[in-house]
């Protein structure tokens, strides 16, 4: 990892843990019928499952990371639409997203799907066309002034590195916005939130202190971002729940 890769690391655990800190509380918002036991069980699995499958199967773990990315950031882009603009908008900007960074994607995905992806010479006029789209698509579902952000974020995320663009994407749109939810869905931070809350955040990152100096330097990046996709598969199940609830 180089000094940027790391700073921006850094900053995507500094904030991306806290923004999903909450899980366990709404879990137990949510789900009040579960038992304690079953719930905490239940999210342990779903996160050693997704470890597990980035670490044995990297190639295709790495294309369903982004897929579930891709689920959970149209349904925190635009919460407010039906479930199909919700699933579309995600799908679109995952597909903008890798399009225009295809090259890079196709190291991290299994041959199986790599011999699929378009001939080299393709992927400049890909990378055109569906900024275009995720532009047009934008402009006509989106019509808060933060789209604004949301379309520079992109626009310039063209110029980047792949993760250098997600990561701009995560810190200055996705948070804050996922926050918002919650924020939204918890109103009152009572003892009992705080508490979770402040265990979990020094939780992981007391985790992810621990994989930053197990990892070897060339596995750095990956490992992380491994543990980061660990956490994302039961977030999103359950940021599911909660903007099905907010639309009730």
């Amino acid at each position: 990892m180089n000094s940027l890769e790391t700073a921006l690391m850094i900053a995507v655990i500094a904030f991306g843990v806290p923004h999903g800190a909450a899980d366990l509380y709404l879990g137990r918002t949510l789900l009040k019928s579960w038992p304690w036991p079953l719930y905490l069980g239940l999210y342990i699995i779903l996160v050693g499952l997704v470890f597990l499958a980035w670490h044995f199967s990297l190639q295709w773990a790495f294309p369903a990371f982004m897929l579930i990315s891709a689920w959970h950031f149209g349904e925190t882009d635009f919460q407010k639409n039906s479930s199909g603009r919700q699933a579309f908008g995600g799908l679109l900007h995952i597909v903008f997203l890798l399009a225009v960074h295809l090259q890079e994607w196709k190291s991290y995905t299994a041959p199986a799907i790599s011999n699929l992806l378009p001939a080299d010479e393709l992927i400049p006029w890909l990378g055109l066309g569906f900024t275009l789209a995720w532009v047009v698509f934008l402009m006509l579902h989106n019509k808060s002034p933060r789209a604004f952000l949301l379309l520079g974020i992109s626009l310039l995320g063209t110029l980047l590195p792949f993760f250098v663009h997600f990561t701009l994407y995560f810190l200055i749109w996705h948070t804050p916005h996922s926050a918002l939810a919650v924020i939204k869905t918890v109103r009152s931070m009572n003892r009992t939130f705080l508490l979770s809350f402040t265990g979990i955040t020094l939780s992981a990152w007391g985790m992810f202190a621990l994989a930053w100096n197990w990892f070897p330097q060339q596995e750095k990046m990956i490992g992380l971002l491994g543990l980061l996709a660990a956490l994302t598969l039961p977030h999103a199940l359950l940021f599911h729940l909660v903007f099905k609830r907010l639309k009730s």
